[in-house]
């Protein structure tokens, strides 16, 4: 029976590691092909843990190794970033992409302590997680972020929502396909109870300085929120960045306050079939300005109104159901982001994460 070793992430192990990542990411048979191939996951997976602009001289990660074969067999990436509360600022190392192969799980096991054994971040936390590393989680003294079990979906292509959500229900395909026709006479039918009204103009903006001055000047002190500072922004959304193409853009009310937002395109369903616009963030002066009327500004983009759906991550202190009568809780599998005490006790209740703040996937 072969060895296992555990080694820390290097520089040099990011093509290996991408080549890993693409092989565990393929979808089964009959899935929607990958969206990204392995020259774009080794750029992305480059960008997050290496380029990352708070990344230090620690291992971007850590991966199992046979000790005879030198294979690759198992991995977990990590990268920090930096959340403020109060007047306070923490880093927190997120993980993703752990992945173990079968015949190493014990080595698994003793690669995710290893990673927790970081001692120069102040919590761990991660926003991808399944059933069975949420189980890890648990198992290692974490705490689930309340509500990450949900998300929120506003349809607004009925042609291909309808069926995508009777889809896997052991209907024939005869049904699927009235299902399609029906949402596609019902279209022009609901577009009236998707309509929200807001005042605020919107515009595109890439001033990080001006992105993260509203950000630090809106966001809510009870709340331990990413801190969005110049040279993250210009990370997360700058031409680096895999998605550069995201949208951010600026909102005024006729008083002048203002806030923004950010959209990347997204694809969902079973077979890909989904062209959806996930909202990566939102920073708005809550005491002013409500989040109906920055849902409403949000639908109204051309990328939106184009889109089959749009999807949203729970935010703290957002109540979705007073937003729109279109917009659909989903039940996910379980928990997606949990989080663990590392030099600081960081409440689970407190932490606001959205999509932006983690590893979004490859």
């Amino acid at each position: 029976m072969e060895r296992f070793e555990i080694r820390p992430l290097l520089e040099t192990d990011i093509p290996r590691a991408a080549e890993y990542v693409a092989r565990w990411s393929a979808p089964p048979a009959g899935a929607a092909p990958q969206r990204r191939g392995q020259p774009s996951t080794e750029h992305r997976l480059r960008w997050l843990i290496y380029e990352n602009p708070l990344v230090g001289d620690g291992p971007l990660g850590y991966h199992v190794q046979g000790a005879t074969s030198g294979a690759m067999m198992g991995l977990v990436l990590c990268f920090p970033n930096a959340f403020i509360g109060e007047d306070r600022r923490f880093v927190g190392l997120c993980s993703g992409s752990f992945f173990v192969e079968r015949e190493a799980r014990m080595s698994g096991f003793l690669l995710f302590r290893k990673y927790l054994a970081n001692a120069s971040r102040d919590f761990f936390f991660s926003t991808t997680c399944n059933t069975q590393s949420g189980a890890l989680w648990s198992k290692l003294g974490a705490a689930s972020v309340p509500n990450s079990e949900f998300e929120y979906i506003l349809p607004i292509n009925s042609g291909v929502m309808l069926p995508a959500f009777l889809e896997g229900r052991g209907l024939a395909q005869g049904a699927l396909k009235v299902a399609e026709v029906t949402g596609r006479v019902l279209r022009p039918l609901i577009r009236p109870f998707q309509r929200m009204r807001s005042d605020l103009s919107t515009e595109r903006c890439r001033d990080w300085d001006k992105l993260s001055d509203l950000s630090y000047r809106h966001r809510a002190p009870k709340y331990l929120t990413a801190d969005r500072s110049v040279s993250f922004l210009r990370w997360r959304y700058g031409s680096s960045s895999p998605d550069r193409s995201a949208e951010v853009c600026v909102f005024r009310d006729r008083r002048g306050n203002e806030g923004w937002f950010s959209l990347v395109n997204t694809r969902r369903g079973r077979h890909g079939q989904i062209q959806g616009v996930l909202v990566l963030d939102a920073v708005w002066p809550r005491e002013r300005i409500e989040f109906q009327q920055v849902l409403a500004a949000i639908v109204d983009r051309p990328r939106v109104r184009s889109a089959d759906a749009l999807f949203l991550h729970p935010r703290l202190g957002v109540d979705y159901t007073r937003c729109s009568r279109m917009l659909l809780r989903r039940r996910l599998e379980g928990p997606t982001c949990y989080v663990r005490a590392g030099q600081k006790e960081v409440p689970a209740s407190a932490l606001d994460l959205v999509a932006s703040d983690g590893d979004s996937g490859f």
